[in-house]
């Protein structure tokens, strides 16, 4: 049972803190007299550019900080993409040491932490149920609102995730999913079934408005001219699938030697990625643009956009190619919840490089139709900000 569980992770936090010297590195904060304000902390892994992290982004870009006082715990304290614009705001960022490096040192620092500054509302985002540790301090600290939010549908460890889900009951109060396939997988099924707010991954849609000039700026600064694009956006990672998506474009180049695959992001397995290129001897036809700001104007610069994860939560990077009016193809083990449009075509995994190839293609007309369609269904951010201030509010 989730109490029984809870019990044993409290005899084994003792045995770890008689064992400990309990050094840390928060350093003490002076609480404000912020009444006026709602004092939130986002709890999150780290700020690099991803599907939570975007967010969270749009969030405190639309955000009013006069009414909300906002900070950042990373709970793998290193220096990200998103640093400098989160200071920009006067936002306070503190990072604390990861439990894969330290597991003792990390709930040691967690706890200094919650005992040394005062919340209304902890906002914890992570797409795994060990999250709960941060849960449980905010909760021994006496944090009213506990918000644990689920933005994926699977893991690189399910079964250490499936250990803590019943942690997260007894220890958030307040549960948000970016789709019920996100639900399912972080909660318990009576918590899933009943208290989960499902808070989509919205967009602020005009800036995604399809534009010819925008098109035609970024193809001129990549020299693509009129040739045929191919698009991805995403972290390079194992999840996103990419060595398969090369061979995809193999497939593709063969028949259309003038197509071109724009590669946006970056991440570990960016080296070995571009080995892959070499070795299918393609090099000349793949773009890797690394990270970028301007995530509207390519999108404006792809014919199509193909994403062929393993499991995604509900991505917002297809929310942002649909507005962009962009034809799009995705695999099935992705929620049928960003299916907003007709621009969406799901492809099983089990299907071969050259049936994926075979179905690629980019015939779109009045690409800038779908911006209110997006707005439209919900996925607008500001009105989905609305909601997330009223449950901040509750």
């Amino acid at each position: 049972s989730s109490k029984n569980a809870c019990e044993l992770f409290e005899r084994i936090h003792k045995i770890f803190c008689r064992c400990g010297n309990g050094s840390h590195r928060i350093p003490y904060v002076k609480v404000q007299n912020m009444s006026e304000k709602i004092r939130i902390l986002y709890v999150v892994n780290h700020m690099v550019v991803g599907g939570i992290e975007n967010f969270l982004m749009n969030i405190i870009r639309n955000i009013d900080l006069g009414k909300y006082d906002i900070e950042f715990l990373y709970c793998d304290g290193k220096d990200t993409y998103y640093d400098e614009e989160i200071r920009n705001y006067g936002i306070k960022i503190t990072g604390i040491t990861s439990r894969s490096r330290n597991l003792f040192k990390h709930l040691s620092e967690l706890k200094h932490f919650f005992s040394r500054n005062k919340f209304d509302v902890v906002h914890i985002n992570y797409s795994n149920a060990t999250c709960f540790t941060a849960a449980r301090a905010a909760k021994k600290a006496g944090v009213k609102k506990i918000i644990v939010h689920s933005h994926s549908s699977n893991a690189s460890n399910p079964v250490v995730h499936k250990l803590c889900k019943p942690l997260l009951c007894h220890y958030a109060n307040m549960f948000f999913a970016c789709s019920q396939l996100a639900a399912d997988w972080m909660f318990t099924r009576n918590v899933a079934k009943s208290k989960v707010h499902i808070i989509r991954n919205a967009v602020n849609t005009k800036e995604f408005l399809f534009s010819e000039d925008k098109r035609t700026t970024v193809r001129n600064e990549f020299d693509i001219g009129d040739r045929f694009v191919i698009g991805h956006i995403g972290r390079m990672t194992d999840t996103k699938n990419h060595k398969f998506l090369l061979n995809v474009f193999n497939e593709y180049h063969k028949n259309d030697p003038n197509s071109i695959l724009l590669l946006v992001g970056d991440g570990e397995l960016r080296d070995e990625i571009k080995r892959q290129a070499q070795k299918l001897e393609i090099s000349d036809s793949v773009i890797f643009t690394g990270i970028r700001d301007d995530v509207p104007e390519l999108l404006c610069a792809m014919d199509c956009f193909v994403m062929p994860s393993y499991y995604e939560g509900l991505p917002v990077t297809l929310v942002e190619a649909q507005a962009a009016g962009v034809r799009t193809f995705v695999s099935d083990t992705i929620t049928h919840e960003v299916d907003l449009t007709d621009l969406i075509s799901y492809v099983s995994l089990e299907l071969q490089d050259k049936e994926w190839a075979m179905r690629l293609n980019g015939n779109v007309h009045e690409r800038a139709h779908y911006n209110s369609i997006i707005a439209d269904s919900g996925f607008d951010m500001r009105n989905e900000l609305t909601i997330i201030e009223r449950l901040y509010s509750l």
